[in-house]
């Protein structure tokens, strides 16, 4: 090769070298260069940030799984808007749970498989406990957003709704003061009810409250009448109500018209908006509930979540504390994604805890001992179509810290 040619050769080497560069820089892949051959390709790992989700989107319980879709989806909208996680992207990856726990845990397989980073959601506690295991063997977090029962250390586990404490402890009292000591508790039969009801009546019997009967259907019940009379013969001054998704709806239609509800107050710890339409504003005048959330009330923050909620979901689908409470999960997620700079879930675990964020519910913090958070507690009444706020008690913690793990 003569001189001419070899120049010509040695520049067509370095434009190409130049050109592999370039296009490795604009796809997100370095070039690292060997001592004895020449540049390779390795593939950096500036994908996006997946976020899997596993919700009920068909089942008993989907009304409320759908809700808890579109209050994540927002979030995703949001972060990604604002720039993403890290300089990321964040994709959300979404699971059908059918409000089975056997199918909830084969789609959460599925998601891992995937490789998400985070699991966000599930209702049921039983579901809940269930998945556990398979994500906790993964080296995997859950942001678990709904009200449960209490008592759960896991430290794989975020939990994001309400517990007792926050739930019923001030819920109870209030009601006997109100309307009278005699409870009759009506629940479906799983863990949920059963912890609820045994925390409610330990608080009902310390102001003075007796308990006339307790009694538990199966998910999937259609007909109560049998119940509702025995409620109807027993005269209690309240029914202390904790028949979920849509049997409960159709409970409290049958309670309503039995001619009960101007009798016997129903006072719920599962109801929301989402089952209040269902109920329909005569069946559900006068029902309580008491949840940290409502999609009523009047502060800003609220009321642009609230604007921003319905542009993805529409207007006539309704906010629930599930689906705040999966607003906030995901976003101490991010913030503490954001402080530890990582998705690792050693590093994102301890930077989540003691984090305080300003919610739509109002202000939140986490408990570092069991991952639980300070929630706002309410007490809402069904009045002409629509649950109004009749009771507020501030920021109340999760009650006595259950892991003291992490010191």
């Amino acid at each position: 090769m003569n001189k001419k040619s070899y120049v010509k050769a040695k520049d067509k080497k370095i434009s190409r070298r130049n050109f592999l560069k370039k296009t490795a820089v604009a796809s997100g892949v370095a070039l690292i260069s060997a001592s004895t051959g020449p540049f390779v390709l390795k593939t950096l790992a500036k994908g996006p940030i997946k976020v899997g989700l596993l919700t009920p989107l068909s089942g008993v319980v989907s009304t409320d799984g759908t809700g808890m879709l579109y209050g994540t989806k927002l979030w995703e909208k949001e972060i990604n808007e604002s720039g993403g996680l890290l300089g990321r992207e964040v994709k959300l990856l979404v699971e059908d749970t059918e409000s089975e726990t056997k199918i909830s845990r084969e789609k959460a397989k599925r998601l891992l498989a995937k490789r998400v980073d985070v699991i966000f959601g599930v209702i049921l506690s039983s579901t809940r406990n269930a998945l556990a295991s398979v994500i906790r063997d993964a080296g995997k977090l859950l942001i678990y957003p709904t009200f449960y029962e209490g008592g759960v250390c896991d430290k794989s586990i975020f939990f994001t709704g309400a517990v007792p404490a926050q739930a019923v402890d001030r819920y109870v009292p209030w009601i006997i003061e109100k309307y009278g000591p005699k409870f009759y508790y009506a629940g479906s039969d799983y863990v949920f009810p059963k912890k609820m009801f045994e925390r409610a009546k330990e608080v009902m019997v310390k102001h003075g409250g007796t308990a006339v009967k307790e009694e538990y259907v199966a998910l999937g019940t259609t007909e109560f009448s049998s119940l509702i009379n025995r409620i109807s013969a027993a005269k209690p001054d309240v029914l202390f109500e904790s028949v979920v998704g849509r049997d409960g709806v159709t409970f409290s239609k049958q309670f309503y018209n039995y001619g009960l509800a101007n009798i016997i107050q129903q006072c719920s710890i599962v109801k929301l908006e989402t089952h209040m339409e269902g109920v329909g504003a005569e069946a559900g005048e006068g029902i309580l509930t008491s949840h940290p959330y409502f999609q009523v009330i009047d502060t800003p923050k609220n009321k642009k979540f609230v604007a921003d909620f319905q542009k993805i979901a529409g207007k006539k689908f309704p906010l629930t504390t599930n689906t705040e409470g999966m607003y906030i999960g995901a976003h101490l997620w991010a913030l503490a994604v954001k402080k530890a700079k990582s998705t690792e879930t050693d590093k994102v675990r301890t930077a989540m805890w003691d984090l305080e964020w300003e919610a739509p519910e109002g202000p939140v913090k986490v408990r570092k001992g069991d991952q639980h958070l300070w929630k706002q507690s309410r007490i809402a009444q069904y009045r002409n179509g629509k649950l109004e706020i009749v009771k507020s008690f501030g920021l109340i913690p999760p009650g006595p810290d259950i892991c003291h793990l992490w010191g």
